[in-house]
C-alpha cells in the first residue's frame, strides 16, 4: 500500500519525507538538548555546594581554563549599577515556569551593567518581568536600585547560546532599549574605558524591584524552542495524515479507473 500511494501521488509524498527529515532532525537536536541539560544541572549542583566568590580577577588576568572553571561558581560581589544603561531583552519566558513553551507568559529580562568595587564592570542580568498583556508597547517599569548594592547569583559564561534569538537588533520605547538579542559589548568606551567582563552573572534570590528570579541554588532554565513533543507530534500527524489521505485517494481512483487499479 505505501509503494502505492507514493507512485500515486509523488509530490506530496515527496513533501511528506522533507517534513519528516526536518522533524527527525529536530528531534534528535532536542535529545541532544536534554542529554546537555542533565549534564548541565549536575554540573550547577556540584558548583552550588563551593563557596561563593565575593572578589573576581581582572578580566585580562583569567587563563581560557580559569573562564571556564567560573561556570556556575556562585558570587556576593558588592558594586552599583550604572545608570540608564540597562537593556530589555524581548519575547522571554519566565524562568523555571513548568507551563509548557506556547503557555508562558512573554516578557523581559532585564540586563544591566554593574560596576564593582574594582573598578571592573560585570552585566548583570537581573530577572524577567512580564509584558503588559493590554498593550504591548507598554515597558514595564522598573525599580533602578541605586547607590551601593550587594548582589549574589552564579556566573553564566555562554551567554550568546542563553540569549540569543534572531538579529541583535535593538530599538528604544520611552527611554529604555529594547532587544532580541544580547552580546557583551567589547568595547569599553561607554564605561569610562572600564574592563568588561566577558560573561553575565545570574541574579538569584528576591528584591523589592518586581522581578522574578530562580531561588538561590537553582539555575535559570531558559528554552525558545519548540519541546520535544511538538515535533514528535507533528511527524506523526504528517505521516498519519499522508497515509489516510493516500489510501482514500487510491480507493477513490480504483472506484473511478477501476481498470487500472
Amino acid at each position: 500500500m505505501i509503494k502505492r500511494i507514493i507512485t500515486a501521488r509523488p509530490a506530496i509524498s515527496l513533501t511528506t519525507a522533507l517534513v519528516g527529515l526536518i522533524c527527525i532532525f529536530f528531534i534528535a537536536v532536542k535529545e541532544n538538548q536534554s542529554k546537555t541539560e542533565l549534564a548541565n544541572a549536575v554540573h550547577f549542583q556540584e558548583k552550588s555546594r563551593a563557596a561563593a566568590l565575593k572578589t573576581l580577577l581582572p578580566p585580562n588576568e583569567y587563563t581560557p581554563k580559569q573562564m571556564l572553571a567560573l561556570q556556575y561558581l556562585g558570587v556576593e560581589l558588592e558594586g552599583a549599577f550604572l545608570p540608564d544603561q540597562e537593556v530589555y531583552l524581548a519575547n522571554r519566558s519566565a524562568a523555571n515556569n513548568s507551563k509548557p513553551n506556547s503557555k508562558k507568559a512573554s516578557g523581559f529580562h532585564l540586563l544591566a551593567p554593574f560596576l564593582l568595587t574594582s573598578g571592573q564592570v560585570v552585566w548583570v542580568n537581573r530577572g524577567w518581568i512580564a509584558r503588559d498583556p493590554a498593550n504591548r508597547r507598554n515597558i514595564p517599569v522598573v525599580t533602578r536600585l541605586r547607590g551601593p548594592q550587594t548582589i549574589t547569583g552564579y556566573v553564566t559564561l555562554n551567554n550568546t547560546s542563553i540569549f540569543e534569538l534572531g538579529a541583535p537588533i535593538s530599538h528604544r520605547v520611552n527611554g529604555s532599549v529594547i532587544a532580541s538579542n544580547f552580546q557583551i559589548p567589547h568595547a569599553e568606551k561607554d564605561f569610562a574605558n572600564r574592563d568588561v567582563y566577558p560573561f553575565l552573572i545570574t541574579q538569584t534570590g528576591t528584591e523589592a524591584d518586581q522581578l522574578i528570579r530562580p531561588p538561590a541554588g537553582y539555575r535559570q532554565e531558559v528554552n525558545y524552542s519548540f519541546e520535544l513533543r511538538t515535533w514528535w507530534f507533528i511527524l506523526l500527524f504528517t505521516v498519519g495524515f499522508w497515509f489516510v489521505s493516500g489510501v482514500i485517494f487510491i480507493r477513490r481512483q480504483s472506484n473511478l479507473y477501476p481498470s487500472l487499479y
